[in-house]
């Protein structure tokens, strides 16, 4: 049997696992952990969600098929200067809570999660995946730019395949748009949501 050989971009429950060893690049499988202070967090409280159409996995043949939705005022936003620094795993009420009171409808809406990302060149020619432990809740993956993965299910393990977009040995930005429509933090978080015409279950 041939063995696959494999570089897996872990990035663990946000946006969880303990932060990954890595095997020689010689190994079958080279894992890289995301996990940690290496990451920052910008809201984007002037982009527009409440009305997207959403996209069950069945239904996503293709990332070209997609909408593609860059940061409002351009991926150029994506800067330390425009964002605050966080570790992943985090959320957006973790940094930015500053009320007695919070409310589940608090931070509600679209936020991005970067970092930069690299591996060693001698892995060119290997299988690219990141994996997620869990995002609430739409996940959109953008590698400079290049929407990458979509996951709507939510609080969920996916992967993302990123094999035609990494280059080993170049130093990528990669860019989670978080849409969270709500809830996930609070004890009043039983109420089920909408999204549109969409009908959203409670988080808790």
């Amino acid at each position: 049997m041939r063995t696959l050989k494999t570089i897996v971009l872990a990035v663990t429950a946000m946006l969880s696992a303990s932060a990954h060893s890595m095997p020689p690049v010689s190994s079958p499988r080279y894992t890289l952990s995301l996990d940690g202070p290496r990451w920052h967090m910008m809201r984007d409280t002037a982009a527009s969600w409440e009305h997207d159409r959403l996209y069950l996995p069945e239904e996503i043949t293709s990332m070209a098929h997609l909408p593609v939705n860059a940061p409002t005022g351009g991926w150029e936003m994506l800067t330390p200067e425009n964002a605050v620094s966080v570790s992943v795993p985090g959320t957006v009420e973790e940094y930015l809570t500053t009320s007695k009171r919070p409310s589940p409808d608090d931070f509600k809406g679209v936020s991005w999660w970067f970092t930069t990302v690299s591996v060693p060149g001698n892995l060119k020619g290997r299988r690219a995946m990141l994996h997620f432990e869990s995002v609430r809740m739409r996940a959109e993956v953008y590698l400079d730019g290049r929407l990458v993965g979509y996951d709507i299910i939510g609080e969920s393990p996916f992967d993302v395949d990123i094999t035609d977009a990494l280059v080993p040995g170049k130093t990528h930005t990669l860019a989670v748009r978080v849409t969270n429509p709500g809830g996930n933090f609070h004890w009043q978080d039983f109420t089920q949501m909408r999204w549109g015409d969409y009908k959203i279950p409670p988080g808790r």
